[in-house]
């Protein structure tokens, strides 16, 4: 299934050697406390992520979670909204990556702030409930409740109800294909459009993902190991969950009747085998699916342009592609 193996670009190439070198006899992610991982990815996402760029408002706002009655209430989200236009503008709820154990909506500020400025687009970034202390299906609880508050509430807003997609980058790609899948199940109104990038989309039959091993063991930044770790922080031991279609939505049996998707895969990840299979099964099912494949750089590139010209590119591609979805 995978292609014939690439190769880093120049900029992939000098940032793994320096992630190479800060990492040489440091302990790995099984060996720290989720704490200390949180602190390190945050540290790393906002070093990366250069100086964001100027959008219109911003809001900081609490939208209900998916337990109201619970440790699920209000969830810390952030709005942006374009400097240019009026009202009402297209629309995206973005689900931030992290092995549903890490990140926030700091950590994909700069991310959001490139797709608003763009894309044209009013970004809604939610910091869903995270993993071990919050297993599945938490976080995609809290992105369906936060979706639906999005759509009810968009004319207060400034949204266009009608032009309202969904977009996850990583983990967050799960939750995103996952939402879209348990909309359809419950014969609710779809998003408009979904944007998965680079997406954890298989916790289950990882052998059948080649690339998974051929990028997965260290030298590219994502690892076999971490994936391994965010799996079982997510599913909390119960891992028959794992052939559910909202945890591997990959292998979900029926990809029809899904909204267009974007999806973004990257040459040197472990998880380009699931993304480029994604959509290739919803376009065989029907759907309007795009692949948007980087080569010569690795998983979670577009978190970091200053460092890489593919994540410079990569996020103006990205935004400019979500908005021509939603036209």
């Amino acid at each position: 299934m995978s292609d014939p193996l690439d190769t880093p670009d120049a900029d992939t190439a000098a940032l793994l050697a320096g992630f190479a070198a800060a990492a040489a006899d440091q302990p790995t992610i099984a060996q720290v406390t989720v704490d200390d991982t949180r602190r390190g990815i945050h540290e790393l996402f906002l070093a990366l992520g250069g100086l964001p760029p100027a959008v219109g408002p911003m809001q900081d706002l609490a939208v209900p979670g998916g337990d109201p009655g619970g440790d699920g209430g209000a969830r810390p989200a952030r709005l942006y909204r374009p400097a240019d236009g009026a009202p009402p503008w297209p629309a995206v709820l973005f689900l931030h990556g992290g092995g549903w154990s890490l990140g926030d909506v700091d950590c994909y500020d700069s991310v959001c702030r490139w797709l608003c400025r763009d894309g044209g687009l009013a970004v809604l970034s939610l910091d869903y409930r995270l993993a071990p202390e919050h297993p599945y299906p938490a976080g995609l609880d809290d992105a369906a409740a936060a979706y639906a508050w999005m759509v009810a509430r968009a004319d207060a807003l400034g949204l266009d109800p009608r032009r309202i997609a969904v977009a996850g980058d990583s983990a967050g790609g799960t939750l995103a294909a996952a939402l879209c899948l348990r909309r359809r199940r419950l014969g609710l109104s779809l998003p408009a459009a979904q944007a998965l990038l680079y997406p954890v989309l298989a916790l289950d039959r990882e052998g059948e993902l080649p690339s998974r091993r051929a990028y997965g063991g260290g030298a590219y930044f994502l690892t076999e190991e971490a994936i391994a770790w965010a799996k079982a922080n997510y599913l909390g031991g119960r891992d028959q969950l794992a052939a559910e279609p909202e945890v591997s939505p990959l292998w979900a049996p029926d990809l029809s009747g899904l909204p267009p998707a974007l999806v973004v895969t990257a040459g040197l990840d472990p998880l380009r085998d699931e993304g480029a299979l994604y959509a290739r099964r919803l376009a065989g099912a029907g759907g309007v699916a795009r692949h948007h494949h980087v080569p010569g750089t690795i998983h979670a590139f577009l978190s970091f342009p200053t460092a890489l010209e593919a994540g410079r590119k990569g996020l103006t591609d990205v935004a400019q592609a979500l908005r021509a979805l939603l036209a």
